[in-house]
């Protein structure tokens, strides 16, 4: 591992057997990673960084709020009956109910996501019910903004992955037409999850932060900066 500094970013550089660069920023300790290609110089490395120099600095202040107020996703949740969770930017409560065989359901009138589980479940088992379930809930609500918004942009998507993601909100490979998204978007306002949705298809018409990229958000959703702003603060209950 080799370290460069772009500005007043540190970032640590590693070679990889990759075709491209990739920066990482990790919004839990505010640090910045690069892999590159084994066979590139030290100066490409430095020349792709100062290209993103403008999204670095805005994914390391979005890492400063979080960590000054930390987010409830980042928080050990005890997975006890009655323990606090969230769904779509509202606060619901955990039911464990004992059932022979795991499963899961919202009751989103009661607040409730329900927990179907053998006695004595495990932690783990628990907190791998609730990711199904976001990963769900998430799956059926950006499927249908794929389907709103693909014949608007003219692009097709191929894919669609849901993940836990440590340092980004979304990604895809323009290349093949593949989405991922973090599964704790499910958590956040569908107005984010939609920006997010957006913002991904857009890569695949512009791969880069370029001023093309911005003007299609700006065509199509002109409040994208707020919904961005939605994505990135921390959780709080605004249904009553």
């Amino acid at each position: 591992m080799e370290n460069i500094r772009i500005a007043e970013i540190s970032i640590a550089v590693t070679r990889k057997t990759v075709k491209n660069f990739n920066l990482k920023v990790r919004i839990r300790d505010g640090t910045v990673a690069m892999s590159m290609p084994a066979a590139a110089s030290l100066g490409e490395a430095r020349a792709f960084a100062a290209s993103r120099l403008d999204w670095l600095r805005r994914c390391l202040e979005r890492a400063r709020r979080l960590q000054a107020v930390p987010d409830l996703w980042a928080r050990p949740l005890a997975y006890e009956d009655g323990a606090e969770c969230w769904l779509w930017g509202r606060r619901f409560r955990l039911k464990l109910e004992r059932m022979a065989s795991p499963g899961f359901r919202v009751e989103p009138r009661a607040r409730q996501i329900v927990l179907l589980l053998p006695a004595d479940s495990a932690p783990a088992l628990k907190q791998r019910m609730l990711e199904q379930c976001y990963a769900r809930q998430l799956r059926i609500h950006a499927s249908a903004l794929l389907a709103q918004w693909s014949p608007l942009l003219g692009v097709q998507v191929t894919g669609l992955g849901i993940r836990r993601m440590q340092s980004r909100w979304g990604s895809c490979t323009p290349a093949t037409g593949r989405i991922r998204l973090a599964l704790e978007l499910a958590k956040r306002r569908r107005e984010a999850l939609e920006y997010v949705v957006l913002h991904e298809m857009a890569h695949l018409l512009e791969p880069n932060h370029s001023p093309r990229f911005y003007a299609i958000l700006d065509r199509h959703m002109p409040d994208w900066r707020s919904r961005r702003a939605l994505r990135d603060r921390p959780l709080e209950d605004e249904s009553g």
